[in-house]
């Protein structure tokens, strides 16, 4: 897991937690709350280089990254978050997952669904009980991401 924020600021939880005490690192991302907060749940390393590009380098915002799906739900209980960005792939379960928890327990919170290649009639009906704002078809362009997100 990552947490960016703006150009200047970028820090792994790893490295913060030398100490082994989440709680240091759940202070400090709350201190960061004056930002929109986007978790980007993926393990595509092309996706988390676009998003960090056009998120974090061009709006004022955090960006917290995850490349499982246990770790973000986890995160999530101690972060508000203004917008979930879900790679597929990252889901364990298609029916039951973080974007469908998400959905109940906070469904002011955006929600976009990543797919790979074909829209399959799988992931179509994950958006649907999601309600996601919108779903996307890799490969995922930076301003294409840009552009989804703004909206």
């Amino acid at each position: 897991m990552s947490i960016s924020r703006c150009r200047e600021w970028t820090v792994t939880i790893d490295e913060c937690c030398k100490i082994n005490d989440t709680n240091i690192v759940c202070t400090m991302i709350r201190n960061l709350s004056q930002y929109n907060t986007i978790i980007l749940l993926t393990s595509d390393e092309q996706l988390t280089k676009a998003a960090h590009s056009v998120l974090v380098a061009e709006n004022d915002c955090r960006l917290i990254t995850f490349e499982n799906e246990r770790e973000a739900q986890s995160a999530m209980s101690d972060v508000e978050c203004d917008l979930l960005i879900c790679d597929d792939d990252s889901l364990e379960d298609s029916s039951d997952n973080i974007l469908t928890r998400l959905r109940v327990r906070a469904p002011a919170t955006a929600r976009i669904l990543i797919t790979d290649g074909e829209i399959s009639a799988e992931a179509v009906d994950l958006a649907s009980r999601a309600a996601t704002f919108m779903y996307l078809v890799k490969p995922v362009q930076a301003q294409q991401l840009k552009i989804v997100v703004k909206r």
